[in-house]
C-alpha cells in the first residue's frame, strides 16, 4: 500500500506529461481570410474574394489545410491566372514618372517618420527572385506574418561583426555622456560644416540642423545611425578646430577624435548598419571618412569598409536613377541620393588605385546621374523643383560635379592598367582623347592657377578643388600611358605615351612642392593643412616612383639603347627628386609611408648622382642648385633659417593626393643591380605588345 503522503506526488513526476485535450472548433472564415487574418462574411465565395478576384480559391474547411498547401487543381489554377495577370500588368506600365504634386502628397504623411531615420529602402535586381514575390501582392501577405516571426528569431540572436568587431551595443545614456558640452559640439559642427573641402555633400546643412535639434529634445528616439553620424562630425571637428585653433570650453585633443570615432562605430554596430537600413549607408560613408582624416598613412581597412559602403548602397538602388526605384521619393531625397551615390564611386575607385586593385563599382550597372549644382541654401526637403545654377561659381558642388564626369573615364583607366590583356592602341588612344576632352569643359573658374597667382578673394577650398581637379588629370595620363615606361623601345608611339607621362609626373611634384610650402607656417594654406590626408599624397608619390623609373632606367640601359636625354633634362629631374626627397623625409617623423618615401629616393639619388654611374662625364652636368633659382625667395618660412625646397627650386605652388608603399627590398642594395627588377607590369618587350595594333 502506498504511503498516503507520497501518493498525492505520483502524477508530479511523471516521464511524460498527460494528454491536453483540444476543442476541435471549426472555423467559420475562409482559408483566404484566415491567411490574410481580414473579416470574412461567411458567404461562397465570401466578398473579400470577390474584391481580389478569387471566387474559385474562397473555401471553407480546417486552418491546417492552408498550412499544408494541399490545394485543389481549381485553386491551383487561379492563382496561376493571377500571377499572370499582374504580370502583364507590370508589363503594360508605361509610364513610370508620377506628378511631383502627388509625389509630394503621398509623401506628406510618411515625413515626420523621414526627419528622424530616413526612408528604409530595399532595391533588388531582376536577376532576384524576392523581385518576382514582392510584385505579387498576395503571396507577400501571406508571407508578412511568416517574415515577421523570423525577423524576430534572427534579431534573439547577436552576431559579431566581422567589419566592426565584437562590440558591446551603445545605450542612450552612454552617448549623452560621451558628448562634450552642448556649445563645443555646436562649435565642431559649425567647423566641419565650414571646411568645405572635407564635408560630404550628401549632408544637407538644414536638414542636419532640424535633426540635431530633434536629438537634443528626444536623444532616446533617435536613431543610433544618426547619431554615429554625429560622432563622425565631431571626431573631424576635433582635427579641423585643433589646426584652426578654435577654442573650446572642454580640452579636446586627437585622443578626444579617435574616441568619437570608436564611438560612431559602435553607434553603426548598435544601429545594425549591415542590415540595410535607412542612413545606413551614410553613416558607414561618414565613419570612413573620419578615418581617413586621422590617417597619415594609406589604409587598406579604410578601403574594406568603403567596399562595404559600395554593397550596402547597391542594396538600396543608390547606383540606379531615383525615379526607375520608387515614384514616392522626393526630388530633395533623389538628389541627396545622388550626392551620396557620387561620395561612394569617388571613394571607390581611388582607394582602389591607391590599393593598386579594380574597382568594385561598374560603369555598365549604373545610372543614378550627376548631382546638381546647387548649394545647400537653394533647394530643401519642400523643394518641388531642383533648379541648377550655372556654371560660373566655384561651388564646391561645381567641384563634385566636374569630377564626377572624372570617375567613369577613371575607371576605365584603370581597367586598362590593372588588366590581364593588353591593351591595343586604339583603345589607348581613344582613352587619352576622351581624357583631353574632360580636361577642357572643367569651367573656367576651377581651371587650375598657381596659389601665387590666385586672386586673394578665392577661398582656399577653391584652391584645393582646383589642385584635385588637376591632380586626377595628370594621375589618369601616368596610370593610362606607365605601362609602356621601362620598355626601351624607341617607336613614336612608345615615345608620345612616356613623354605624356613624364610631364604628368613632373607636374605633379610641382604642385607637391608648391603645396607644402604653402601649408607650412606663414603659408596661405596653413590653418587648412588638415585638407592633405593620406589618400592626397599617393599621386605625388606615384609621380616621385615614376621619375625614378626613368632615371634608374636610363642608367642601366646599354649605350646603345639608351634613350637620349639632354644632361639639363637630366639634372632638373634630380633636382625635383631631391627636393621631393626632402618634402617626405620632414614628414617621415609622423609618416611611415613618408619615411619609406624618403629612404627610396635617396637610394635613387645616391645612384644616379654615383661617380661611378655609367654615363660618361660628358653626359653629365652638375646637379647643384643653379644661383639663378636662388635668387628669387618668394616665400620664407617666418624666423627660419633653411628655405624650403621651392624656393630652391624656383617652384610655383598647387595641392594634394596620397598614398601607401608596400615594404620593399632593403633599401641599402635596392637599386646596386636591377637588372631583374620588374618596376612595372609588362616592361621589355611585353610592353611593346600592350601597344600592338590589333
Amino acid at each position: 500500500m502506498s504511503d498516503p503522503d507520497v501518493s498525492q506526488f505520483t502524477t508530479v513526476f511523471r516521464a511524460s506529461e498527460p494528454p491536453k485535450v483540444k476543442r476541435n472548433r471549426q472555423p467559420i472564415s475562409c482559408i483566404g481570410c484566415q491567411k490574410r487574418k481580414s473579416r470574412c462574411d461567411r458567404r461562397q465565395p465570401c466578398g473579400a474574394c470577390e474584391k481580389r478576384g478569387e471566387d474559385g480559391a474562397c473555401r471553407f474547411g480546417p486552418a491546417s489545410a492552408s498550412a499544408t498547401g494541399n490545394f485543389n487543381r481549381a485553386e491551383v489554377q487561379s492563382r496561376l491566372t493571377r500571377l499572370e495577370q499582374l504580370v502583364r500588368e507590370l508589363a503594360e506600365q508605361q509610364n513610370p514618372d508620377r506628378d511631383i504634386k502627388d509625389r509630394n502628397d503621398r509623401h506628406v504623411g510618411s515625413q515626420e517618420g523621414a526627419e528622424d531615420c530616413g526612408l528604409d529602402m530595399s532595391y533588388r535586381g531582376p536577376t532576384s527572385w524576392f523581385a518576382l514575390v514582392e510584385s505579387i501582392h498576395d503571396i507577400q501577405n501571406s508571407l508578412q506574418t511568416e517574415e515577421d516571426e523570423q525577423s524576430t528569431i534572427s534579431g534573439a540572436t547577436r552576431e559579431p561583426d566581422l567589419v566592426c568587431g565584437d562590440l558591446p551595443p551603445v545605450t542612450t545614456d552612454e552617448v549623452l555622456r560621451t558628448l562634450p558640452e552642448r556649445q563645443d559640439v555646436d562649435k565642431l559642427i559649425t567647423a566641419y560644416f565650414d571646411a568645405k573641402f572635407v564635408a560630404l555633400p550628401f549632408l544637407h546643412v538644414n536638414q542636419f540642423r532640424r535633426r540635431y535639434d530633434k536629438f537634443w529634445e528626444s536623444p532616446a528616439s533617435t536613431s543610433m545611425l544618426w547619431v554615429s553620424i554625429l560622432f563622425s562630425i565631431l571626431s573631424c571637428g576635433v582635427t579641423i578646430a585643433g589646426v584652426k585653433g578654435i577654442s573650446l570650453s572642454s580640452r579636446l585633443g586627437p585622443h578626444d577624435s579617435k574616441a568619437y570615432m570608436a564611438m560612431a562605430a559602435r553607434c553603426l554596430h548598435s544601429g545594425h548598419y549591415h542590415k540595410a537600413k535607412a542612413m545606413s549607408v551614410e553613416a558607414v560613408v561618414m565613419h570612413t571618412h573620419a578615418r581617413n582624416i586621422q590617417k597619415q598613412d594609406g589604409d587598406s581597412t579604410i578601403w574594406v569598409l568603403h567596399g562595404v559602403a559600395v554593397r550596402l548602397a547597391q542594396r538600396q538602388g543608390y547606383h540606379r536613377d531615383a525615379t526607375k526605384i520608387s515614384p514616392n521619393i522626393t526630388p530633395f531625397e533623389a538628389e541627396m541620393r545622388r550626392r551620396v551615390w557620387f561620395v561612394i564611386e569617388s571613394y571607390d575607385v581611388l582607394f582602389s588605385y591607391q590599393q593598386g586593385m579594380p574597382s568594385i563599382i561598374h560603369n555598365d550597372s549604373c545610372d543614378a546621374g550627376r548631382p546638381i549644382n546647387m548649394a545647400d541654401d537653394d533647394f530643401d526637403e519642400d523643394s518641388v523643383t531642383l533648379i541648377p545654377r550655372p556654371h560660373t561659381e566655384p561651388l564646391p558642388i561645381l567641384a563634385l560635379i566636374t569630377k564626377s564626369a572624372m570617375i567613369p573615364l577613371f575607371r576605365r583607366i584603370m581597367k586598362h592598367a590593372l588588366g590581364v590583356q593588353p591593351e591595343t592602341l586604339p583603345s589607348v588612344t581613344m582613352l587619352g582623347k576622351e581624357l583631353d576632352e574632360w580636361y577642357e569643359t572643367i569651367p573656367y573658374c576651377l581651371k587650375y592657377r598657381s596659389v601665387r597667382y590666385t586672386s586673394f578673394s578665392d577661398a582656399n577650398h577653391t584652391i584645393f578643388h582646383r589642385v584635385m581637379l588637376e591632380l586626377m588629370y595628370h594621375m589618369s595620363r601616368c596610370a593610362l600611358y606607365r605601362s609602356c615606361l621601362g620598355g626601351g623601345g624607341q617607336s613614336n608611339i612608345c615615345s608620345l605615351a612616356v613623354n605624356a607621362c613624364r610631364e604628368s609626373s613632373l607636374k605633379m611634384l610641382d604642385i607637391h612642392i608648391e603645396i607644402d610650402r604653402e601649408l607650412q607656417s606663414g603659408g596661405r594654406l596653413h590653418e587648412d593643412r588638415f585638407m592633405v590626408s593620406s589618400l592626397t599624397l599617393h599621386g605625388f608619390l606615384i609621380a616621385a616612383m615614376i621619375i625614378c623609373l626613368e632615371l634608374n632606367d636610363c642608367q642601366s640601359m646599354r649605350q646603345v639603347s639608351r634613350p637620349i636625354i639632354h644632361p639639363q633634362d637630366r639634372a632638373h629631374r634630380i633636382n625635383v627628386l631631391r627636393a621631393s626627397q626632402q618634402l617626405w623625409a620632414a614628414r617621415s617623423t609622423t609618416s611611415s609611408d613618408a619615411s619609406h618615401a624618403s629612404r627610396v629616393l635617396k637610394a635613387m639619388l645616391n645612384k644616379v648622382e654615383s661617380p661611378h654611374s655609367s654615363f660618361s662625364e660628358s653626359q653629365t652636368v652638375s646637379t647643384s642648385m643653379p644661383e639663378t633659382a636662388t635668387s628669387e625667395k618668394p616665400h620664407q618660412k617666418p624666423g627660419g633659417d633653411a628655405q624650403h625646397p621651392a624656393d630652391i627650386l624656383g617652384y610655383q605652388p598647387m595641392d594634394v593626393y596620397t598614398a601607401n608603399v608596400d615594404e620593399l627590398l632593403p633599401l641599402e642594395t635596392f637599386f646596386n643591380d636591377t637588372e631583374g627588377l620588374d618596376w612595372v607590369c609588362g616592361r621589355g618587350r611585353a610592353a611593346e605588345d600592350r601597344w600592338a595594333v590589333n
